[in-house]
């Protein structure tokens, strides 16, 4: 997932989590902190931005990273708004999807149901 950001730093990009709560975090980072992964260990392609997406480079830049805070999960939904700047394009890819519980711990399933036990899919 892509965080892409206007100068003021409103976020043009979020993901809804459980109970339809917005979240402005990606994949490598956390809750609150509205940076990429490359932003939060300061390796992005062009260093004055918390993206590599920011950079608005003319080749394809990639944040990537994994939503680990199972409390704010599942996605229910991804809103990818304008990038404000012409000729710009956003592409969002997910997956594959893999979830996991523990035998004693209840996981919530795709279908939003909770189930017991281990579950792994693409």
């Amino acid at each position: 997932m892509q965080l892409c950001c206007i100068k003021d730093g409103t976020p043009y990009t979020w993901w809804l989590g459980r109970g339809s709560e917005k979240h402005f975090y990606w994949g490598g980072s956390g809750p609150g902190i509205q940076k990429c992964a490359c932003g939060i260990d300061r390796n992005c392609t062009d260093l004055k931005y918390d993206c590599n997406c920011d950079a608005d480079h003319k080749q394809w830049r990639e944040d990537a990273g994994l939503l680990i805070y199972k409390e704010h999960l599942p996605v229910s939904q991804v809103a990818v708004g304008d990038t404000n700047r012409p000729g710009s394009e956003a592409k969002l890819t997910v997956g594959p999807l893999r979830c996991q519980g523990d035998a004693l711990d209840q996981s919530v399933g795709a279908d939003g149901r909770y189930s017991k036990g281990h579950w792994a899919g693409q």
